[in-house]
């Protein structure tokens, strides 16, 4: 990969995208392709430009010990809260987003790094990224309402622009996008607050969520428990954006104020992504010595194929019986791969011939 493609352009920009979340869902992205490829060599690629990313971003975190000045809080949702835009929010409805997004870049960046061969680096992200939370939660979490504050009211020297309005004097907010965000951050003091919480959001609060935030919604439905109650009637919702085109996919649920919707964002067709990962049953799990590996079940047995990158004519495959990962650089697993075979996997435990294990093995 050249200089010329993404991380040359992002190391050129000094780690900065003209919307500040972009920047911190870019290390989402890095990690959650690198594993679906089961290709570590993007990393590498890319390692120059996240250490300057996470350097910016380090440098905007204040006294308090959270993100204080950031060049703007840039994008929420295309909604409105109390006349403000979600689009490019004031510090009082963007600080506690943005945070949360920032402790998710901090955690994807240790697990890169980690794969990259470097705990030592790994470590020291996941020490700031507790640090951030349990500064967020004494800053921003609100015992007496049970939630947290979208951020504080105070005055902000870096509100100089248009994409970064001046605080209102003595506003103070509780939206579902802090708090999705907050759950999603593991900023929560337990499981049964963060459960609350997102029953909150989505009990009282998502008639101003629009179809690009409402993929963090269920992402925090998912680490709650809560998805499989709330996402079948959530995922309704859709319906009548893709019967309103035929050719395209309307990118919000209601148009805010001066704003016209297009039928061409990808964002809008969060519901796809969704119905893919809740209703195939195909799994990703860690890659395999580099390669993509998917699981998924045969009769209730858990099982899981390595696929390689260059498949030979006719897709051969081998199969392991027991023990996968036990011997497999010893077994000449890792090179067949190489070599063009798939690798595979169903675990049937020690039961030596069984019946119900040949019906699995068949």
């Amino acid at each position: 990969m050249t200089d010329n493609w993404w991380p040359g352009w992002l190391a050129a920009a000094d780690g900065r995208l003209f919307h500040t979340t972009y920047s911190l869902i870019w290390v989402l992205m890095l990690d959650d392709v690198s594993r679906a490829a089961g290709d570590d060599r993007i990393l590498r690629d890319c390692e120059h430009a996240l250490a300057i990313l996470l350097a910016r971003f380090k440098s905007y975190i204040g006294g308090t010990g959270i993100v204080e000045t950031p060049p703007d809080y840039m994008f929420v949702d295309w909604a409105f809260v109390d006349g403000h835009s979600m689009h490019h929010p004031p510090k009082c409805l963007g600080q506690t987003v943005l945070n949360g997004f920032y402790c998710l870049a901090l955690g994807a960046a240790a697990d890169i790094y980690r794969r990259l061969g470097d705990p030592q680096r790994a470590d020291e992200l996941l020490r700031l990224r507790a640090d951030v939370i349990a500064n967020l939660n004494a800053l921003l979490y609100d015992p007496d309402k049970r939630l947290y504050h979208d951020g504080h009211s105070t005055s902000d020297p870096t509100t100089d622009w248009k994409w970064h309005p001046a605080n209102p004097e003595g506003k103070s907010y509780a939206t579902p996008y802090a708090n999705t965000m907050a759950v999603l951050a593991g900023a929560p003091a337990d499981a049964s607050v963060a459960r609350r919480i997102m029953r909150w959001v989505v009990e009282e609060q998502l008639d101003i969520v629009q179809p690009y935030f409402m993929h963090f919604v269920f992402e925090a439905l998912k680490e709650t428990g809560l998805y499989d109650e709330f996402a079948p009637g959530l995922l309704r919702r859709w319906i009548p954006l893709v019967e309103d085109f035929d050719k395209g996919l309307r990118e919000g649920f209601y148009e805010p104020p001066g704003y016209g919707f297009d039928y061409s964002h990808a964002w809008g067709a969060t519901a796809a992504i969704q119905l893919f990962d809740r209703a195939t049953f195909l799994k990703q799990p860690q890659p395999w010595h580099g390669f993509e590996r998917i699981a998924f079940e045969v009769m209730g047995k858990k099982a899981w194929v390595a696929f390689p990158r260059q498949p030979l004519e006719g897709r051969p495959w081998v199969w392991c019986m027991e023990f996968p990962e036990a011997f497999d650089t010893r077994t000449g697993a890792v090179q067949l791969c190489e070599a063009g075979f798939a690798y595979a996997h169903v675990a049937v435990g020690n039961t030596y011939g069984y019946d119900g294990a040949q019906a699995v093995f068949d």
